[in-house]
C-alpha cells in the first residue's frame, strides 16, 4: 500500500478577524475541495502533524465563519458533523448559544424557522437583513479540550458558553443577558421586507462574490 509522505509543506489560509493559520500538508487532504470558498476561518488545535495520517485526522474543535459563508453551505460536510454546540454573534455581542446532536443542521433550522416565526434568533436574523450577512456563526465540539473542566458533558458545555457570553436571547442559565444593541431591530418587530430562505441564500452568495472581488482588488493594488 502506498503511504502518503508527511512533508514540511504548509498552506496559508486567509482568516476572518483572527491570526493567520498555517495547516500542515496532511490536513489539506481532509478539507472540502471548495474550502476556500466556504470559509474565512478554520483552525485546528492540539494536533501533532508528524504523527497524523491524512486518512485518520482528529476532529476539528471549532469552526468560525460569517453567516454569509454559512448560508451557501446547504448540506453538512462530513468533517463538520461532530459539532454539537453553536452560537450566533457579531463582532461584540453574542445573540444566542445552543446545542444539538448536529449543530450545523440546528443552525439551518433556526434560519428556516425564523422565516416561519418559530425561532427567535432566526427571526432576529430576518429582521436585520441584510446586516445579518455579517453576523458570525461559531460551531464547537463538546469533547474539545476547552470543555474538559465540565467533563465534556454537552449540557454543561452549553451552560459554560452561556455563562461566558451572556447572550441576548438565552433565558435558561442566563441570569444577566446582554441587552440587545439599540442599532438592531428586535425579533418582535413586523416584517417589512419579507424574504424566503432561497432569496437569503442567493443574496449571501452575491455578498460573498463582492467580498472576494474586494479582496482581489486589495491584493492587486
Amino acid at each position: 500500500m502506498a503511504l502518503y509522505p508527511i512533508l514540511s509543506v504548509f498552506l496559508l489560509i486567509r482568516v476572518y478577524n483572527l491570526p493567520i493559520l498555517f495547516l500542515p500538508l496532511p490536513h489539506i487532504f481532509s478539507l472540502p475541495r471548495n474550502i476556500g470558498q466556504r470559509l474565512d476561518c478554520h483552525y485546528l488545535r492540539n494536533t501533532d502533524s508528524a504523527n497524523l495520517s491524512p486518512m485518520l485526522l482528529p476532529p476539528l474543535h471549532s469552526l468560525i465563519l460569517p453567516l454569509r459563508r454559512f448560508l451557501v453551505v446547504e448540506s453538512c460536510p462530513a468533517e463538520w458533523q461532530h459539532f454539537d454546540l453553536y452560537l450566533f454573534r457579531d463582532a461584540e455581542t453574542t445573540f444566542y448559544v445552543g446545542q444539538s446532536h448536529t449543530a450545523f443542521n440546528r443552525v439551518w433550522s433556526h434560519i428556516y424557522d425564523g422565516w416561519k416565526g418559530r425561532s427567535l434568533v432566526g427571526r432576529f436574523v430576518l429582521m436585520n437583513w441584510p446586516t445579518a450577512l455579517h453576523f458570525v456563526v461559531e460551531l464547537h465540539y463538546s469533547q474539545a479540550e476547552r470543555f474538559s473542566a465540565v467533563g465534556h458533558d454537552l449540557n454543561r458545555a452549553e451552560q459554560s458558553l452561556i455563562g461566558e457570553h451572556c447572550p441576548c436571547f438565552n433565558e435558561t442559565h442566563n441570569p444577566n443577558p446582554t441587552p440587545l444593541p439599540a442599532h438592531y431591530n428586535p425579533p418582535t418587530v413586523r416584517v417589512r421586507h419579507p424574504r424566503n430562505p432561497r432569496a437569503m441564500i442567493r443574496e449571501a452568495g452575491q455578498a460573498n462574490q463582492q467580498a472576494e472581488g474586494s479582496s482581489a482588488m486589495q491584493w492587486e493594488s
